[in-house]
């Protein structure tokens, strides 16, 4: 599949259609367990759903994940998040591991319906009990931990290597960020059309020139509050645990690291959440150093993120109305973008390393 075929097309339904009853079914099908509970979980294009089955007498919980059409249907794609899951739990860090169908296979591909020959792949992970970081307030420790946190995952995936990920290219990519003009029609304000073209643009001018020139890696892609997993320890609460990675592909680092801090900004009541990237960058690079160049792009990815998110959540509630969660960075996001392209870059850096001790290298 070439890349652009790799691209979500406006118009295109790409999220599964199946219901609660036959997820169970294919549970059983596949493999072998009765759900005694299935809730459906958040997700764009994808369909995931927290099973509870009986083992011997005891509760256990999986995810049950049905992935969209389109990332199905690329070679290698599945099987290279099942990959990197394994990978990654072997370097030492809690994340959902996949668990063997009664084939033996960690990947099954099927057809949902009979009058339809659209093919959807299913897996079944291991569910890692938690709160999700937007679920908590956030102190600064919690978010100079998160900071940690990623870098630590920056670390155990710097030399990974996997064929399918490093061509792999989709709309929710930052490097990809301009690409959602073509969604624009989704929005009816013309005024935050303007802002998204003219923080596009910026990207472009800023960011994807010098792209070549960064640290890349595998990353990610959508490291949020609602992928970070946190526990309490001692009456504090630390994050553990990172889940989804649906969106892992080959970029510049300090992508994820910007995503990190644009999605900390949405649910941060608890400070000015202008100066939260400041404490998630501390504690990044307390175990990564980064470089004066990519602390300097971090302002604007966080925009062009902002951007990418709020265009596509708009254009995913275009397509489904009753799917109110594509709408949940849009809360507070069109609100922190108006403040951040208002607000001048180099300030902002200056305000960050002036609140933290943040470490760069040149």
């Amino acid at each position: 599949m070439s890349g652009e075929a790799q691209f979500q097309k406006p118009g295109v339904v790409i999220k599964p259609e199946i219901t609660k009853e036959k997820a169970a079914q294919l549970l059983f099908q596949l493999y072998g367990y009765r759900a005694v509970d299935i809730k459906e979980l958040n997700s764009y294009d994808d369909r995931n759903y927290l099973v509870s089955v009986l083992s011997n007498e005891n509760v256990l919980q999986f995810t049950l994940k049905i992935t969209n059409s389109l990332e199905s249907n690329i070679p290698g794609l599945i099987e290279a998040f099942n990959e990197i899951g394994q990978h990654i739990s072997e370097k030492g860090l809690t994340v959902p591991v996949p668990i063997l169908n009664k084939e033996g296979k960690y990947l099954c591909k099927i057809k949902l319906s009979e009058n339809d020959d659209t093919i959807n792949s299913v897996r079944l992970l291991k569910f890692i009990p938690g709160q999700m970081l937007k679920e908590v307030a956030y102190s600064e420790r919690l978010l100079i931990e998160t900071g940690q946190l990623l870098a630590r995952l920056t670390n155990a995936l710097q030399d990974y290597r996997n064929e399918a990920l490093q061509k792999r290219s989709s709309i929710w990519n930052l490097k990809n960020a301009v690409k959602v003009e073509e969604f624009l029609f989704a929005i009816s304000d013309e005024c935050r059309i303007q802002m998204i073209r003219n923080v596009l643009k910026e990207f472009e001018n800023k960011v994807l020139c010098k792209i070549d020139s960064l640290n890349q890696s595998i990353i990610h892609g959508d490291f949020n509050e609602q992928n970070i997993l946190v526990r309490k320890v001692n009456e504090h609460y630390e994050p553990y645990a990172v889940i989804d990675f649906g969106d892992c592909h080959f970029a510049p680092q300090v992508f994820d690291l910007s995503m990190a801090c644009a999605y900390v900004m949405l649910d941060c009541t608890t400070m000015d959440p202008l100066i939260a990237p400041a404490f998630v960058i501390q504690g990044y690079t307390q175990i990564r150093q980064i470089t004066d160049e990519e602390l300097a792009l971090i302002p604007v990815c966080i925009k062009a993120r902002l951007s990418q998110s709020l265009v596509m959540g708009a254009y995913s509630y275009f397509l489904d109305p009753n799917n109110e969660y594509t709408l949940s960075s849009s809360k507070t996001g069109w609100i922190l973008l108006e403040k951040m392209t208002a607000s001048n870059d180099s300030q902002l850096l200056q305000k960050w390393k002036t609140l933290c001790s943040v470490e760069t290298k040149a």
